[in-house]
């Protein structure tokens, strides 16, 4: 497993997921 791709994968999964409900999520390296 490479942990590094299945973070970025999950991270990008659930910014998709926000901006599929409407909603603008952060910017990649903020909190």
């Amino acid at each position: 497993w490479n942990w590094e791709v299945v973070v970025r994968n999950c991270a990008e999964d659930w910014v998709l997921g926000l901006r599929e409900n409407g909603m603008n999520p952060p910017l990649k390296g903020n909190e």
